[in-house]
């Protein structure tokens, strides 16, 4: 654990932490305990905030939809597709011990391997097109079965070709695109630039290579996330402070993370933290129903003390990836 945020992480536990959050500090912030963290695990998984998440699964392991969801069918639902669900896994910190999401795992293998093909979708703005390609299941899987055959394959194409755009030293968006060989419809080609973010694991790309990407990523790229970079920093009473915070989640696993964060992000957020821990400071902390809970774990979201130790807990588990 990162020294630095050891005072945050006591001030959550010595201030009744709700079950999920009691939980993610355990598996994620403490000594491994293999005991504690399923004796944590076992009592978060009987409350709303995995309920709301498991009720609405399909027997197939998905979320209807894997990218979006038809709206008839969306309509009333607070997860819109399977990857919305994933990406609240992956905030709740449950893995492929979780039966939910080794039942969605299970999925995301058969449409990584081609054995079972994406549903139809004739929402208002799909087009009639099939919302999902194995690219994208590979992105998914690869944050609960990194070493997946499939997935491996698909990631080594991944690094070759941002190691052929990267050869000038930077990276160029234009050259991505003019050597996407598998252009397709007005969504883009196969080889679409958010599916990169899977490159974190597997040594597959050197440093340097990193480097000028989250260089890319950090000071230039405002394609993804309602166009906030990462070097923009932002503060919760903005509508924007989701995604950007959302953002730097998905960039947390790269080795040079922290590199890119210790100039003026991580300073920030540490100051942030502060501000968290004082109950005399008035803060604005906005929501945004678009990653719908993310960042929530207790289970009253509307109470002021709550969202102030939900946002805590949030923001040191960024901190911690930049020891």
């Amino acid at each position: 654990m990162n020294r630095k945020i050891l005072p945050y992480v006591n001030y959550l536990l010595d201030n009744e932490p709700s079950p999920f959050c009691d939980y993610i500090i355990c598996k994620e912030l403490l000594e491994p305990d293999e005991k504690a963290i399923q004796e944590s695990y076992d009592w978060a998984v009987r409350f709303k905030l995995y309920a709301e998440l498991h009720d609405e699964q399909m027997p197939d392991g998905s979320w209807s939809g894997f990218e979006d969801m038809i709206a008839e069918q969306a309509k009333g639902k607070h997860f819109k597709s399977t990857t919305r669900a994933m990406s609240r896994m992956l905030d709740l910190a449950l893995d492929i011990s979780d039966p939910m999401v080794l039942a969605t795992v299970e999925l995301c293998r058969q449409y990584v391997s081609g054995e079972k093909d994406f549903p139809n979708v004739w929402g208002k703005n799909n087009w009639g097109k099939r919302i999902g390609t194995r690219h994208s299941a590979a992105r998914w899987l690869t944050y609960f079965e990194p070493d997946n055959i499939h997935v491996a394959k698909l990631r080594g194409q991944y690094a070759e070709r941002l190691n052929a755009v990267c050869k000038s030293g930077c990276f160029s968006e234009n050259l991505w695109e003019q050597t996407d060989y598998h252009q397709h419809g007005v969504f883009g080609g196969c080889f679409a630039y958010d599916k990169l973010y899977m490159l974190f694991h597997g040594n597959c790309i050197s440093e340097e290579i990193e480097r000028i990407w989250l260089k890319h990523e950090w000071y230039e790229n405002r394609l993804w996330y309602n166009g906030n970079l990462p070097s923009e920093i932002k503060t919760p009473n903005e509508k924007s402070f989701i995604f950007w915070l959302t953002r730097l989640e998905y960039l947390q696993r790269f080795s040079l993370f922290g590199e890119f964060m210790e100039a003026e992000v991580a300073p920030n957020l540490y100051s942030l933290c502060e501000r968290l821990c004082n109950p005399a400071a008035d803060m604005d902390i906005k929501t945004n129903n678009y990653f719908y809970h993310q960042g929530q774990y207790s289970e009253a979201p509307r109470n002021r003390q709550h969202k102030k130790s939900d946002l805590l807990l949030r923001i040191i588990r960024l901190l911690n990836k930049c020891d």
